[in-house]
């Protein structure tokens, strides 16, 4: 299970999904604007996945849209990237994955 970042200009969705790229292609179908994959953290659980989707919703929670879509700029998230990858450094049940390595892990 993975918690999902997608970008669609200056919105940022957190969900989660045990095949974000399927999920963004589903979301995309019904969304004007293009929806872009930002990253993703692999989850050891369900239950984890839901932990962290519900952490980074609060977070957000101040820049809340609707459903799962909160306002973001690019310097949000750089931070929030920055955030998760010591993060991944130092846990080993976290582990990030930006939108081009999550691209090189479904080319396998």
């Amino acid at each position: 299970m993975y918690v999902y970042f997608l970008r669609t200009k200056n919105k940022l969705k957190i969900g989660k999904s045990r095949n974000p790229m399927e999920r963004m292609r589903t979301l995309q179908t019904g969304c004007p604007t293009e929806i872009t994959f930002s990253g993703a953290i692999k989850c050891k659980s369900d239950a984890h996945a839901f932990h962290i989707e519900k952490r980074f919703h609060e977070f957000f929670a101040p820049r809340h849209k609707r459903g799962e879509w909160f306002h973001c700029t690019d310097h949000v998230l750089n931070k929030v990237w920055e955030i998760l990858n010591q993060i991944s450094e130092g846990e080993h049940e976290v582990k990030t994955f930006s939108a081009l390595d999550f691209e090189r892990l479904q080319s396998r």
